[in-house]
């Protein structure tokens, strides 16, 4: 879920998030930091991990400014018993800052383009060379 549509009506999806997290299901909050939600609602929102916008990372490597943006979403995540990923990974350089942030989880072109169904299939077999063509 993202940020913007999160806040949109946040007791009503607090409650509706509450049901079904109840079912098993992981929550994250998609875009975070490109929104308005206010950090006080953190604590109270039934989720599991924080996902780091793409935009953060376009100059991580060159912009102070983004990196401890990156930094502290990583860290308050952490102190918060949350996971946190990000999005839009587009280099090595760019994976480095992260780990050293403490962001396990991503997602970008540096990985994989995105891929139909079953090229996805064949590289979570390691298929590599099948799944990219």
């Amino acid at each position: 879920m993202t940020e913007r549509v999160l806040m949109a009506h946040l007791h009503e999806n607090i409650e509706t998030l509450k049901r079904i997290g109840e079912l098993g299901v992981r929550l994250a909050i998609d875009d975070f930091g490109t929104g308005y939600s206010s950090l006080a609602y953190l604590r109270r929102l039934p989720i599991d991990k924080l996902k780091i916008d793409r935009g953060f990372l376009r100059e991580l490597a060159s912009n102070s400014g983004d990196a401890m943006i990156v930094e502290t979403i990583a860290a308050m995540a952490r102190g918060l018993g949350l996971q946190v990923a990000a999005e839009g990974v587009e280099s090595e350089a760019q994976l480095r800052r992260l780990l050293a942030a403490g962001c396990v989880e991503w997602q970008g072109h540096h990985f994989s383009p995105p891929l139909e169904a079953t090229a996805f299939e064949r590289l979570a077999r390691g298929e590599r060379a099948a799944a990219a063509g």
